[in-house]
């Protein structure tokens, strides 16, 4: 399907794909990036204060038209911990300050450099590993279409399900194709607002 046909199944795409996005997206980085990295800076001292002295991390992802690229997090596992590669852990694998940086979502706040790279959008389907990304792809009829857009820090499928897993991908897809077909300024100022609200 070229890329005229994806546009008219998704209209969405032509604000999504358009300069005018990119500029907003500049924007709340410009807007957010002191306080941001702030909070950034704040959280590396206390983590030094309990002795951790691995903060970030980068891990590998499936972007927009299907490329890989290098999403940047707070560390919230510790480093070679067995659970480390998982999705779900318990309190006991998670760092001391882990549940706070997640709870809150800090843990997710290096991706405003993945933001000004151009690699993500602060709206969007989330980014996908590899492993899930290709048999997702194999298994969900649709799931590659998710691709069309930039991924997101946040996203329609995030709020409507908040504790999503990797495993919850089928029930996830109708939120993200849905994102693609009415993606807006109106619908991205909904989910920025009611982000905030679930994280409150």
């Amino acid at each position: 399907m070229s890329l005229v046909d994806h546009s008219r199944r998704y209209q969405g795409l032509f604000y999504l794909n358009s300069g005018y996005r990119r500029g907003l997206d500049l924007m709340l980085c410009l807007l957010l990036w002191i306080p941001m990295h702030t909070v950034l800076g704040v959280a590396w001292l206390v983590t030094l204060i309990f002795g951790q002295r691995s903060f970030l991390y980068a891990q590998e992802r499936i972007g927009h038209g299907g490329q890989a690229f290098w999403i940047y997090k707070v560390r919230t596992i510790r480093a070679n911990h067995p659970t480390s590669l998982q999705f779900t852990h318990t309190k006991e694998d998670l760092l001391p300050l882990g549940s706070f940086l997640r709870r809150w979502r800090i843990d997710e706040f290096p991706q405003i450099w993945n933001v000004l790279k151009g690699e993500m959008s602060w709206i969007g389907p989330r980014p996908e590993v590899p492993f899930y990304y290709h048999q997702c792809v194999k298994d969900l009829p649709g799931y590659e279409d998710r691709q069309l857009a930039l991924p997101g820090i946040t996203g329609w499928a995030q709020i409507q399900n908040p504790n999503a897993t990797a495993e919850d991908n089928e029930a996830k897809l109708p939120h993200d194709l849905y994102y693609l077909k009415h993606a807006s300024l109106r619908l991205d100022a909904v989910i920025l607002l009611r982000t905030l609200k679930i994280y409150q």
